[in-house]
């Protein structure tokens, strides 16, 4: 069996909400996180998307 290849920035980005979303298979989560550990870009939008979900639960939260 051959190693899978790494992912590109593209690939990562369509993978982030599934990662904070703990909705990874075991293989993929592997992949983005060493993707992340070399790509300070991908490791960015992570963030900035793990805030950005944080800040719409809060405001749904309020909404109810």
């Amino acid at each position: 069996m051959t190693d899978p290849l790494p992912l590109h920035c593209a690939e990562v980005l369509d993978l982030l909400t599934e990662l904070l979303e703990d909705a990874l298979s075991a293989t993929d989560r592997l992949l983005v996180e060493a993707h992340l550990a070399g790509c300070e870009d991908c490791r960015i939008r992570r963030e900035q998307l793990r805030v950005t979900i944080e800040l719409i639960g809060r405001a749904g939260r309020r909404v109810l």
